[in-house]
């Protein structure tokens, strides 16, 4: 009789040692593989949030910020069609941001998101834009006074980094006309200086 006992006593603790080692392997299995998947996001996905945000603006008459890990530059264009194009990248993250400000004659944007799916209305500057997803793209559209203005997002594969900035560029988006304040004060001076230079005779007096 008692060795029944030992010998199911003996069962069971061996029972319980088995399973006991299985969860604790899983469980360091499961945190190496998180481990290796939040390594991996960060990597892949660096945030802009610490970055220095620097702002740019176009002679075509609008403004943007953008951070400062990144860089804007001017695409060379001989289209007398196109105000502005231009290229955001970064030196650190693959993908990019293209910006392009071209002559429309469109009154709506009905006719260029007609075929769409998934589209969205956004504010942009004190514009209603139209956004959507197109083969992993995120695009833009926006449409004022004869102007087309196409931003289109191309993540390559850092999604997060991406999105943040094209959310930045669009939250700052802002139209900035040239100051005339100086041309009016020079124009005023040259009109004031010319009537000035002017001498007038009296009339002559018939006797």
């Amino acid at each position: 009789m008692n060795r029944k006992v030992f010998i199911i006593i003996t069962g069971i603790l061996v029972v319980s040692i088995t399973i006991t080692f299985v969860l604790f392997r899983s469980s360091q299995q499961i945190s190496k593989s998180l481990g290796k998947v939040n390594t991996s996001a960060s990597s892949s996905s660096p945030s802009i949030s610490s970055t220095a945000i620097k702002e740019y603006s176009d002679p075509a008459g609008f403004k943007f910020s953008y951070p400062g890990s990144a860089t804007v530059s001017q695409k060379n264009t001989t289209d007398s069609n196109v105000y502005s194009s231009l290229e955001i990248t970064s030196s650190s993250t693959s993908g990019k941001i293209t910006i392009e400000a071209v002559s429309s004659d469109l009154l709506t944007l009905k006719s260029l998101i007609s075929t769409k799916t998934g589209v969205a209305d956004i504010k942009f500057a004190d514009l209603y834009a139209k956004q959507y997803t197109e083969k992993g793209n995120v695009i833009t559209l926006a449409l004022d006074q004869g102007v087309l203005f196409t931003i289109t997002t191309s993540s390559g594969g850092n999604v997060n980094f991406w999105k943040e900035i094209n959310n930045k560029i669009i939250s700052s988006f802002a139209f900035a006309l040239p100051d005339t304040t100086q041309v009016k004060s020079d124009t005023t001076s040259q009109t004031d200086s010319t009537e000035s230079d002017v001498s007038f005779e009296g009339e002559e007096t018939i006797e």
